[in-house]
Order: C-alpha cells, then structure tokens, then sequence
C-alpha cells in the first residue's frame, strides 16, 4: 500500500483543480527534556517514554517557567503543538488543579495522556462528569467521591459538571478542593461561544472567592483576538500578573487543493455556443473574458452559470461528488480526516460511502459515537485498521492518531 496522489485521482475522475502547497512548521524548541524534569518519565510505559526524551518547545517552557514564577498564563498556539505538557509538568510538582475541558467526550485523547503521565509520576487523577458521579456514586456513595477527591492534586471535569457543583455548593464534591485550589485550567477556550466563555469568566471569579489561595489561571487556545482583555480579567480576578504566550502549531507541509468542479470543459463549450446571447445581457469584462480564456472561465465558472440559468439558458451544472472522490483514500497508507459540518452529514457520508462505495475500513467520530467505541475507532486509526474517519468537529480538537 501506498501514499495515494489527489491530483491522480482528481484527474482520472475529471474534476479540474486548482492546487498550492504550505510549508510545514516545528516550533522552536529549548535544550531541554522532559526527562530532564521528570526522570521518572524513563521508566514509565507508552506516552510517559515517548516524551522523555523530547526537548520541550519554547512556548511550553515559558509557560511553565511563567506557573513557576506564580504567574496566570493565556497559552494561544495551535492543534498539536503541546499545550496540555505546557501546565501539567507545573501541576505534577504538588500544585493542587481543577483542569476544565469543553466536554471530557471530546477530550479523551488528552485524558488518556494524562492519566499515562500520570501514573509514571504516582499521581492519583480523578476525572468527573454526571456518567462518571453515577458510576462511583453507585460503587463508593458520596462520601467515597469526596475522599477520592481529597486524593489528588488534579480533578479533570466539564464545565457542566462544575456549575452544578457551585450551585449546591455545601452539598457539592468540590468544594473542600477549591478551598485549596492553586492552578484552574481553563482548556480550548476556541471551542467556546460567548455565552459559555462569559459563564467561564463567572465561574473563574467564584472560584477564585471560594479558594483560600487565589489560584493561578492557565487558558489554553489555537486562537485568541483579544488576549490583553482576557489577560485584564484574569490579573483582576486573583491579582497576578497574566503571561501571554504564543506558539506555533506543529504542522507538517501541507498540498492544498481547491476543487473547482466536473465538466467544466463541457460547459463552457454549452456557454460559448451561447455566448452573443450572453454578451447581449450587459455582462463585465471579467464575464466577456471567461468566455474567451479558459482559464479565466475556471475561476469564474459559478458565476458563469448563475448568468446562464438568470437566461434561462441549459448547460451541464458543475458536478462534485465528495463521497466519490474519498472513496479512493481507502488504498492510501495513511489515514484521510474527513471534516464535516454536522453530524448528519458525517454520518450519511459513511452510510454512502459504505452502501455505494464498498468500504468497509471508514468511521465517524463525533459524541453521539460511545466513548468505548470512540477509544476502538482510534486505535484503529493508529494501527492502520481503518484508513477514513469522518469527523463533525471532535477530530479537529486534537486526537493523537500517530503518523
């Protein structure tokens, strides 16, 4: 099996594309090792070892550097580029954290990651949403969830699950934790819109009453406009001076393809057979040139065609088949992410191009899917048992599927 070639496979299916390639970026990194920090990394198994001897980037020790100087941080650099590693090596020397993610479904590559490094350093991590309260509450009672709690020095939940907890506040399971709160997490702030973020900054500042030690603040984001406000908040909150740091994402060179259509060839000989008509319609010049120049015709064939039809003039629409044109990723030795923009589509693509197509090694992954089944689906992907997964936003979270 090889690495299969887009433009072969736009072309042997007749779509006309326009393509440009984007340069891979690696952050800087520092002369040191997680190693280094933590030896206790050597002996521990899958991720723990994995990371021991990489040198850590720049963003990410400047991020611990500023946790250790007692400092807020607001972390903005991109999918991969290590962010999570940027507050954890600070929370693993004994600081006490609340670490919040947008929902734990969505973050379960970062947990298990977590709960990997967590177990080469002896740290004791509890993670908690409503599933996983239900689940202890039937085995310990709620005295054994508040004595697991008072166990570790990191709690992992969603923001759902903590307002429910401030709400009953004396009757809750956190509040003897945030009491000695020192480090709140607030991660993928991106995922959120404006009313999640403004009930974030709400919950930040109730914590940070309730805490006798005004905890850090450490927001981790792909992307931020206006870090100095958010930097603003956080000083006045906990009364610490707020570092922003910025990273640069670690993205190997990217082929971008912009896919323009099928029969175009066969549609503008349909325009120029009608091309007076059309000429007649007191048209631009960049519409009289797109006549005259293919080439211009690719770059204007929509708008082409929406004059044509206002003329009420037949010609061959341009066709485009996503499903046809993932089908082919099947052969590639790699893993194809596919991005829709709902869950309804990623799951009628699977259905097509399982039902149309014949595949039988494609996935959608999103939170309707089970967390078991979601874990399954992932380590196929990095095995290499399935080669398509389809994907309305969870994938574009972060999920280590290797390389």
């Amino acid at each position: 099996m090889t690495r299969i070639s887009s433009s072969d496979i736009f072309r042997s299916l007749g779509y006309e594309f326009e393509t440009y390639s984007e340069d891979g970026v690696r952050p800087e990194t520092v002369d040191v090792s997680f190693g280094d920090l933590f030896p206790e990394l050597y002996i521990g198994e899958g991720k723990s070892r994995e990371i021991a001897d990489k040198k850590l980037y720049l963003h990410q020790m400047e991020a611990l550097n500023s946790l250790e100087d007692g400092k807020n941080v607001i972390l903005i650099s991109g999918t991969g580029s290590g962010k999570t590693e940027g507050w954890f090596f600070y929370t693993a020397k004994g600081k006490r954290t609340l670490a919040l993610y947008p929902t734990l479904a969505l973050a379960n590559d970062q947990i298990r990651r977590l709960e990997n490094y967590s177990r080469a350093l002896g740290m004791n991590p509890q993670i908690l949403d409503a599933r996983r309260r239900e689940l202890l509450l039937s085995s310990r009672g709620a005295h054994g969830i508040r004595e697991l709690i008072a166990s570790s020095n990191l709690v992992i939940t969603n923001p759902a699950f903590l307002l429910v907890d401030l709400k009953r506040l004396s009757k809750g399971y956190l509040l003897s934790f945030l009491r000695k709160l020192e480090l709140l997490v607030i991660d993928e702030l991106d995922f959120y819109g404006p009313r999640e973020i403004a009930l974030l900054l709400s919950m930040i500042r109730i914590i940070s009453l309730i805490s006798e030690r005004k905890p850090q603040i450490a927001v981790l984001t792909a992307t931020l406009g206006n870090p100095d406000d958010l930097a603003s908040f956080l000083t006045s909150t906990n009364g610490r001076e707020t570092s922003i740091i910025r990273g640069d994402p670690f993205r190997p060179r990217n082929d971008v393809y912009l896919v323009l259509g099928k029969n175009l060839r066969s549609i503008w000989d349909c325009l120029k057979a009608h091309e007076t008509e059309i000429l007649s319609s007191d048209v631009g010049e960049d519409v009289k040139n797109s006549l005259r120049d293919y080439k211009s015709f690719e770059r204007e064939v929509y708008k082409l065609v929406e004059i044509a039809r206002s003329l009420s003039i037949e010609c061959p629409q341009p066709f485009m088949d996503p499903a046809e044109i993932i089908s082919n990723y099947e052969r590639d030795e790699g893993v194809t992410v596919v991005f829709t923009n709902s869950i309804r589509s990623a799951e009628n693509l699977r259905k097509r191009l399982i039902n149309e197509f014949g595949l039988t090694r494609v996935a959608s992954h999103h939170h309707l899917v089970p967390k078991d089944e979601r874990e399954r689906i992932e380590d196929a992907a990095r095995s290499g048992e399935l080669k398509i997964l389809i994907s309305p936003k969870t994938l574009s979270q972060g999920i280590d599927i290797g390389n």
